[in-house]
């Protein structure tokens, strides 16, 4: 029997037409001091999408993750505490367990980090599922904690990477040293030995998630709203991302579709609009870019 393959550019675009990835407002995120211009968020899905979203990541698995069927999966708190459940039991080895909610500390009896049913014993390997990684704080707290009870954990899954900076303070703009580099929150796990599986990040996804929303006939046409968001996007980006230096040499000209010009005009080495995400929305024509 044929096993289906996971494709990324298949599992961006299920979580962008199922109201995944929210543009253009201002969304309160607990480990970064400004609002975030985009969401995405994992709990919302409908039955059948649910089971759809469910059986790409047990592909996703499969293909990147041997012996998986021996290895119990737990989702970190809050959103992914139901998909670890449920992907222990379609290719894990079926025990499930919940990760307690209220704040844990270290030196706690397993039964104190976990709720049940099916708690994983001391020397055994789990791996954590966390749907969306954004500066590491989170899962790094639990991941501590599991460790202090005597469990393995040395790989963890994240279903969406928003590629911020895990820094614990941000230069500000201008400054001749913004574009050196920091630690992205997936080097900061890394470091604490964990490998990790990541289905997709905010390079890929924003982009497509703009295009899928002002594609009309193929073409990509901007309105005023949607310039306005895409410059609110990379504003963000350039305080809070990680990945710097899209643009290696020069300067650039932003231009898009429509007559609505594009506040930041010149984008050259050292600006911070110049990360990966800009370079990312001109190699999916949603901005087109002019040597200067």
């Amino acid at each position: 029997m044929l096993e289906n393959k996971f494709n990324r550019e298949e599992y961006e675009t299920f979580l962008i037409q199922n109201g995944c990835v929210r543009l253009g407002g201002k969304y309160i995120l607990s480990s970064t001091k400004d609002l975030s211009p985009y969401h995405i968020n994992f709990r919302e899905f409908g039955n059948k999408g649910y089971n759809i979203l469910l059986n790409m990541i047990g592909d996703f698995i499969k293909e990147n993750i041997e012996n998986h069927q021996n290895y119990q999966f737990v989702g970190i708190p809050y959103g992914a505490i139901d998909i670890g459940n449920q992907i222990s039991t379609i290719v894990g080895n079926g025990k499930r367990a919940i990760l307690r909610k209220e704040k844990i500390n270290a030196d706690k009896e397993i039964d104190e980090v976990f709720a049940g049913p099916m708690n994983p014993n001391a020397g055994s390997e789990i791996i954590l599922i966390e749907d969306v990684l954004v500066k590491g704080s989170n899962i790094t707290k639990y991941l501590q904690a599991v460790r202090d009870c005597g469990i393995e954990v040395n790989k963890a899954i994240i279903l969406c990477d928003r590629r911020e900076n895990a820094s614990d303070s941000m230069p500000t703009v201008g400054d001749s040293n913004y574009n050196r580099e920091y630690e992205s929150s997936t080097d900061k796990l890394k470091e604490k030995g964990l490998e990790l599986f990541v289905l997709t990040d905010v390079h890929s996804l924003i982009p497509r998630a703009i295009k899928r929303r002002y594609s009309k006939e193929n073409v990509i046409k901007l309105d005023e709203k949607g310039v306005q968001i895409v410059f609110e996007i990379l504003q963000y980006y350039g305080r809070n991302g990680f990945d710097r230096g899209g643009i290696k040499e020069g300067k650039i000209t932003i231009n898009e579709f429509i007559d609505f010009p594009f506040t930041q005009e010149i984008i050259g080495v050292g600006d911070y609009f110049n990360t990966k995400l800009l370079q990312s929305f001109i190699q999916e024509n949603v901005l087109t870019a002019k040597n200067f």
